[in-house]
Parts: structure tokens; C-alpha cells; sequence
């Protein structure tokens, strides 16, 4: 059943949010719908209607944090214009939440462990780090920012030699992730600490995140879209009940333009006081006025699971098999049979000798930390069965997608 609601004002729908009972609501919004705006007014209604300027409240006093474009503005480069030599990233020293993660909590390593992760690094000590390229942070303090790169290039006898590169910039996808890699783990730490004390941060009510993958590639989104759900999930949280009639727990706000993070989202967090939306703005062609609109939705609005089976079928095809894909897969089998009525994704699997193997495998690779920490990579063997077990559910179910290049 689809619910609509219209208001004139971003100020309406804010406080619409902010009263929803629900642990978290994902917001899917059109361009120019003025969800980056939605995020300050939320901000505003929250925080900056105190008796203390914004300046004067506490980290710990704070009733929301937020990531938004305005977030990525507390960074700016420092090029080096006259000897384009010493590049680094610039912090706003004003920004609290690094001071705190960085000087207060001296984190610096999460964050730099979580970055090199998003770029596909293996982690210090693993033998195949040694033959890949590094981008390394260096926090100079909390203010500043240097990266170095680090490769295997031929000297001039034809050895090959490692070089590191230091004080250059990075892309803008590697600074995205960047930046959100040091505020996830900000939230991380805020999430644990109230979890294991609810006084802590004690006036914290809402985190809200506005699109964090913008320039990253459709793996990164995946991939962060993954790990916040996994943030979220792990936040205690006790919805408002007949008995109780206020909800304990931080809530969570994520507005989103792309069509892949709202739907992976979607399908991570279904069941866990979700409320899905999308969030429109229109002008009147008449007199110029302006209405909002937030529609409920029990269902995507995307074909999520035929997005992933394309992003599955180019791995396969160009041999670049991860375990993420074995996450992907599950993903898949649990959306198709939910839409075509099973009670359990297993219903899905080819009756043989190897269904136990089959289910064994789609239930190892799952989507938290200690499969990836024992099974870092994966092992020819893992790639066969995931080409079975991808093949006889695409011959089953999408008999015209062209598979020729698994026979």
C-alpha cells in the first residue's frame, strides 16, 4: 500500500521525519528535491534552536550528526601552487567531530585501515600488499591530511623496485572515500560508546547522511551501502510500544539520489523499523508555489536485482571474482524469492548432490567482518561453485540472459 503525504514547506518535512517512530528512514530523492537543504533544516530544528550558538555546543551535547555536501566542504586542498611539489588535504579546524576521532580518540589507524579497505588494499602483513599500489594517509594532526603512493615500477636494469610517491593528491572518488572512511568511523565510535553506555553522547537523538558515494563506481557504493547497514543494524534501538511511549536509541535519516545505495540499503535493512520513501519537490507552472511530497513504499522502485546480476555476470566474464559477489548472489536469491513467494531464499537452489555445498557456500560468505578476516580471498574452488550456483539460478529463472561464456 503506498501512502502519500504533501507539504509546503522543508520545515514540514522535517519535522515529519524527525516525529516518525521508525529506527531509520531512507529517503530515494530526485535531483532538485533539496535533500542536501533537508539535512540543514533537520540540523537547524535540532541543534541550532538552543539558547548556546553552534559554536558553543558541545560535541557531547550535540542532537544530531550529519554528512552532507557541507561535510565534504570542511575539506580543501592545499596545492602547492608555486613549486606544485608539498600537496595536502586541509581540515577546517572547526570541525569537531575529527578533532574528537583524531586528537580525542587518537583513531587515526581505523580510518586509514577502513580507507585502504574501500580501495581495495590488503591490509599490513598480507604478503599480496607488497605488489599493489598504496595510497597511505598521514594525519599530521587534525587539521591537515598527506597521502603518499607507493608501486612497483622497473629500474633502470629492468628489476623491479618499489617507489613511493609522497605529499600528492588524490582523485576525487579516493577523497570521497576518504572522508566518509573518517566519519563512519566517527559514528562507529559514537555507536559503541552509547551502546555500551546510553548516557554517553546523552542528548544524541538523529545521524543523518545524504548521499555519501558520490564518484565512487558502483563496487564502492555497494560496498559502503553494505557497511552502513551494518552500522545501523548493530545501534540498540527499542521502537515505542504500548508500554513504552518513547523510543530509545538513536534514529537515522539517509537521503539518497543513486538508484544502487537506496536499494541495497532497501534489502539490507528490511525488517529493522525501516520506513522506505521517496521524496519529491514540485513548482506550480501557475502560481510558483511549492509542495513536497514524501510517498511510503513497501517495495524498490528500481530492479535492484537485475542491476546486481549484471555487475555479477561482468565479473564473471572479465575473471575478477570477490567474495563481495558470494554477498550479491544471496542478495539476489533472497529478493527473487520473496517476489515470486518462497517462505526461504533456499527454495531457489537446484535439488543435486551439491545443494548442501551450494547453501554452505551463499551462507559463508556473509556480509559481516569474520568471514572477510578468515577468508580473505577467494580459492578456485569458490569460484567454480559460485559459477554453478549463478548459472542453474539464471537457467531457471532468466532463461533469456545470454550465458554462453559459463559453459
Amino acid at each position: 500500500m503506498t501512502d502519500y503525504k504533501s507539504f509546503k514547506s522543508l520545515e514540514d518535512v522535517a519535522n515529519d521525519l524527525i516525529l516518525r517512530k521508525s529506527k531509520s528512514s531512507l529517503l530515494y530523492a530526485f535531483n532538485g528535491s533539496g535533500k542536501t537543504r533537508l539535512s540543514m533544516v533537520v540540523k537547524q530544528i535540532l541543534d541550532d534552536n538552543r539558547d548556546k550558538v553552534e559554536q558553543e555546543i558541545s560535541i557531547k551535547d550535540k542532537k544530531i550528526f550529519y554528512y552532507n555536501a557541507f561535510t565534504e566542504d570542511l575539506f580543501s586542498w592545499n596545492n602547492d601552487l608555486d613549486q606544485d611539489e608539498v600537496r595536502s588535504l586541509n581540515i577546517n579546524p572547526d570541525s569537531k567531530f575529527v578533532k574528537y576521532i583524531i586528537e580525542e580518540q587518537g583513531l587515526d589507524r581505523n580510518i586509514i585501515n577502513l580507507f585502504q579497505d574501500y580501495l581495495g588494499i590488503y591490509p599490513v602483513g598480507h604478503v599480496k600488499r607488497n605488489h599493489q599500489q598504496i595510497i597511505e594517509p598521514r594525519f599530521n594532526d587534525y587539521t591537515n591530511v598527506s597521502f603518499s603512493k607507493t608501486y612497483t615500477d622497473k629500474n633502470e636494469n629492468g628489476t623491479s623496485t618499489r617507489i613511493t610517491e609522497n605529499d600528492i593528491k588524490i582523485s576525487k572518488g579516493e577523497e570521497t572515500n576518504f572522508i566518509w572512511s573518517l566519519f563512519y568511523t566517527f559514528i562507529n565510535e559514537v555507536i559503541e560508546s552509547k551502546n555500551d553506555d546510553p548516557d554517553s553522547f546523552p542528548e544524541l537523538k538523529y545521524i543523518f547522511i545524504d548521499d555519501p558515494v558520490s564518484s565512487l563506481d558502483d563496487r564502492r557504493i555497494i560496498e559502503i551501502a553494505v557497511d552502513l547497514a551494518s552500522l545501523i543494524k548493530k545501534s540498540n534501538f527499542k521502537k515505542e510500544t504500548s508500554e513504552a511511549s518513547i523510543s530509545a536509541g538513536l534514529k537515522f535519516i539517509i537521503t539518497t539520489h543513486h538508484p544502487l545505495f537506496f536499494n541495497v540499503l532497501f534489502n539490507e535493512l528490511r525488517g529493522d523499523s525501516l520506513t522506505r520513501l521517496v521524496f519529491e519537490h514540485r513548482v506550480s507552472s501557475n502560481d510558483g508555489r511549492e509542495t513536497y511530497y514524501l510517498k511510503e513504499t513497501n517495495d524498490s522502485p528500481f530492479a535492484y536485482h537485475l542491476k546486481v546480476i549484471d555487475i555479477i555476470d561482468e565479473a564473471i566474464q572479465q575473471e575478477q571474482l570477490e567474495k563481495y559477489h558470494y554477498n550479491l548472489l544471496r542478495t539476489v536469491f533472497e529478493k527473487t524469492s520473496t517476489y515470486l513467494g518462497y517462505k526461504e531464499w533456499k527454495g531457489l537452489l537446484p535439488v543435486n548432490e551439491n545443494t548442501a555445498i551450494y547453501n554452505r557456500y551463499l551462507n559463508l560468505f556473509s556480509h559481516d567482518k569474520q568471514s572477510s578476516e578468515e577468508f580473505p580471498e577467494l580459492t578456485e574452488d569458490d569460484k567454480v561453485y559460485f559459477k554453478e550456483i549463478y548459472k542453474t539460478f539464471i537457467e531457471k529463472l532468466y532463461f533469456n540472459k545470454d550465458i554462453n561464456h559459463l559453459n
